[in-house]
């Protein structure tokens, strides 16, 4: 059904859910097996979307169509716009594809087991040590404490966690803690939710005691910058984007981790959401 509409599927199941709830009232369970939630929106919310740019379409034209442009990167663009405007939005000859409504799941249990971080740390068949120092390491999850123990420097005197931004809505906002004072006064993002501080400590998790507990991260040695909140697809993009903006900002190459995933969609690299993340990639 999808190949008969510019909208993606997990989008057309949001607008179909949002449609039943506004006109009549009704919050199905189950319109399709995506799992969406739309209850909180109304008519006139705003909410954000990828855009495939047309032929020929600039961002101007995305912006006299009605949307305002948050990001772009080459034919891509994540836009937000009133969600009872997006059908007609895509119908214009700006808009190739737009694509928006999936919802991701925490997916990872375990990272080290297999690996020879170790090795690498001590220098080990490798040219140097390779600890992360000089590295910045970035994951968007959910579930995050950047006051975690492990997440302080060798002898527990700072943090190393230089930004967090926490994303709740739907429409690509974001609130931005950027000093040690706003980072330390922060708790998580969700407190029914730990999967984030799991991935974050195996990511660059430093805290090593004298009773050699094994439990440290392999960037154990990285400046880290954590995304968090709720794991839509925009909202994913958007905080891996000011991972990479930050990076830059400090003259680091930046690693992203996303132990992300779901079941729906081609998995073929052809969608917006991976075709935006690989050209993310290159300016990493």
């Amino acid at each position: 059904s999808s190949a008969q509409s510019n909208i993606n599927l997990a989008g057309q199941n949001l607008l179909r859910k949002y449609k039943l709830e506004q006109n009549h009232g009704i919050v199905p369970s189950s319109v399709s097996p995506i799992a969406i939630e739309t209850t909180q929106l109304k008519k006139g919310d705003n909410i954000a979307v990828i855009v495939e740019l047309g032929e020929d379409a600039t961002i101007e034209d995305l912006e006299f169509a009605g949307a305002k442009v948050l990001k772009q990167r080459e034919n891509l663009a994540i836009v937000t716009l009133p969600i009872d405007q997006v059908e007609e939005f895509a119908k214009n000859k700006a808009v190739k594809r737009v694509q928006f409504g999936t919802k991701m799941h925490a997916n990872l249990d375990k990272a080290r087991a297999a690996t020879s971080t170790s090795w690498a740390h001590l220098g080990m068949m490798v040219d140097h040590k390779y600890t992360g120092a000089g590295v910045v390491t970035g994951l968007m999850d959910q579930g995050i404490d950047p006051n975690h123990v492990t997440f302080m420097n060798s002898d527990q005197s700072a943090s190393r966690v230089k930004r967090v931004w926490t994303f709740m809505g739907k429409d690509g906002s974001f609130d931005a803690y950027e000093t040690p004072e706003a980072i330390a006064s922060f708790t998580t993002d969700m407190k029914d939710e730990t999967h984030g501080t799991h991935v974050a400590g195996i990511l660059a998790g430093g805290y090593e005691s004298n009773r050699n507990l094994p439990y440290y991260g392999v960037a154990k040695g990285s400046d880290i910058a954590m995304s968090e909140g709720l794991l839509s697809d925009i909202n994913i993009i958007y905080g891996v984007e000011n991972i990479i903006e930050y990076a830059q900002a400090e003259g680091k190459p930046a690693v992203v981790n996303l132990s992300l995933g779901n079941n729906v969609g081609p998995h073929d690299g052809t969608d917006l959401f991976s075709q935006y993340l690989d050209m993310l990639g290159k300016y990493a």
